[in-house]
């Protein structure tokens, strides 16, 4: 077990600190953690998380879907607001064997609970074979970190973050329905608005910037999408939660946070779009089902150029770079290895 101040991950604010709490760790793949929380301790920490965001303004007693639920932090936050019923899924049936066996006292039986239902799939699969509709939406960081941690991002492909699937969860909202994502603040909400941008035009969404409100703890940035734009009271409410909550607000519909952020969320046309990237290094396009490598920031043109100029540090994260010096080893040892022997192979055939 382990008891620290509650900054970790996309939890609660950098800037809060109160009593440390309980809890323990689960690693996916050797890399991408999850907590699983301890039940019986003052649980002051689920008004605070960056995950309780959307409860501020959603429905009362709200139908909840979270893709990636984890160690059920997410889910106990979705109950603890209110949530009439909570549907986790959990692509890892390792993980949901210990949440609901070996930790299960430990996080209170969460997923014992009758108005919690806990399924072992893949999220967009999921998707595919259900026809409900939910108030809340919630996708917390849903990824491993393996390839990303081999510095072989291009090799991390990510289909929950493609345009294709920002389609299928939009879909699945309710009426007043809300999609929260959390991505890391920085290029992933950068490319992650543009990928919410291009799945929303199919629904003749032309504007974000009145349907979009992001609160960032000082590492992750939440973004709620919702169905409908969000009225000024919302607003409001939403503004006051991440007060109380010492948040940051990057995007509010009413409100100029002078972020670039924002500034991208309201840009409406391809040529706005381009003049806030304009300066922009990462690339942040959006992804599809036919090129899902969400993780993968570098143009394999920058990268090329960057490894003639020597400049590696820039690079460094990109999975492109494992791939070209893997092509150009191959290419080393075919020569080697096969036109060597036959170059002396065909001299010594001569004499």
């Amino acid at each position: 077990a382990k008891r620290q101040a509650a900054t970790f991950g996309s939890g609660v604010s950098t800037r809060l600190y109160k009593q440390p709490f309980e809890f323990r760790i689960v690693y996916m793949d050797g890399s991408n953690p999850s907590r699983l929380v301890r039940w019986d301790q003052d649980r002051w920490f689920l008004d605070k998380l960056l995950s309780a965001t959307p409860y501020a303004v959603a429905t009362p007693e709200p139908e909840v879907l979270i893709i990636g639920s984890g160690g059920g932090l997410d889910t106990m936050v979705a109950r603890h607001h209110g949530a009439k019923h909570v549907t986790a899924v959990e692509i890892n049936p390792a993980t949901v064997d210990l949440v609901r066996n070996e930790y299960a006292d430990y996080i209170g039986n969460l997923f014992d609970d009758e108005d919690i239902t806990l399924l072992a799939r893949e999220g967009r699969h999921f998707l595919t074979l259900d026809d409900g509709r939910y108030d809340v939406i919630r996708l917390t960081g849903v990824d491993t970190s393996a390839a990303a941690a081999a510095a072989a991002n291009a090799l991390d492909h990510a289909y929950v973050y493609t345009v294709e699937a920002m389609r299928d969860l939009y879909s699945h909202l309710a009426p007043e329905g809300i999609l929260a994502v959390t991505r890391a603040c920085g290029w992933e909400s950068f490319r992650l608005v543009n990928v919410v941008r291009a799945a929303l035009a199919d629904f003749g969404v032309t504007r974000l910037d009145d349907r979009l409100y992001t609160v960032s703890n000082g590492r992750w940035c939440d973004t709620l999408i919702r169905t409908r734009p969000f009225t000024r009271a919302e607003a409001e409410a939403v503004h006051a939660w991440a007060e109380q909550a010492r948040m940051w607000v990057i995007h509010d519909p009413y409100r100029d946070t002078g972020e670039k952020l924002s500034a991208l969320i309201g840009a409406q046309g391809e040529d706005e779009v381009a003049a806030v990237l304009a300066d922009y290094r990462p690339r942040v396009d959006p992804v599809t089902d036919d090129d899902p490598f969400f993780f993968e920031f570098v143009h394999p043109r920058q990268v090329v150029k960057a490894m003639l100029a020597g400049d590696v540090a820039s690079i460094a994260h990109s999975g492109y770079v494992i791939l070209i010096v893997t092509f150009l080893q191959a290419v080393v040892l075919a020569a080697l290895f096969i036109l060597v022997p036959l170059l002396f192979r065909g001299r010594t055939g001569a004499r």
